[in-house]
């Protein structure tokens, strides 16, 4: 697939003065300014890791999404298994979710030191399963996480529910406030 093709630069809006594929400024001087720029900081520093929420190192390449090959490795198994499902799958941080969870184990209810797991409330093996969406995951212990295996408790489908109603509410909010 051909890089697409920028008529204007990137970085300033003037006029390419010789567009072709791939080229994005008008001049090596306005590349710089836009590579430096401090909106374009957090993107290459300060990044962690789509999968784990570790954090990736800063000499790394800027696109780079993943701490390491097992992780990406891991991440693309998983995306398979959900299209292959046909279920959908969303881009989760796994940081947001143990800070919304509060690092509680969501299964035993107990604080959760060391490593901790993202469960699937709902497993992907269960018939009617919502995939791998925001509202579907919670935060676990790697041990409950695995002794639940892929059964359901009732009590699985009210806190899939109430996650399902605090997205709603929060995408209503920011929609109002938009």
């Amino acid at each position: 697939m051909k890089p697409p093709m920028h008529s204007r630069c990137v970085a300033c809006s003037e006029p390419i003065p010789s567009p072709r594929a791939g080229k994005k400024y008008c001049s090596t001087k306005c590349g710089y300014r836009y590579y430096a720029a401090p909106d374009r900081f957090l993107e290459r520093f300060g990044r962690t890791c789509e999968r784990c929420g570790a954090a990736i190192d800063d000499n790394e390449r800027i696109c780079k999404r993943f701490c390491t090959t097992s992780c990406q490795v891991m991440h693309n198994q998983d995306v398979r298994r959900m299209r292959r499902r046909g279920l959908p799958m969303e881009r989760i941080s796994r940081a947001e979710i143990f800070e919304r969870d509060g690092m509680v184990c969501h299964l035993c209810v107990m604080p959760i030191i060391g490593k901790p797991t993202i469960d699937h409330i709902i497993p992907i093996a269960t018939p009617g399963s919502p995939g791998h969406v925001w509202e579907n995951v919670a935060a676990a212990h790697s041990t409950c996480n695995s002794s639940k295996r892929n059964r359901v408790q009732p009590e699985d489908w009210v806190l899939y529910a109430e996650l399902r109603l605090r997205r709603s509410d929060g995408e209503r909010r920011r929609a109002s406030a938009a």
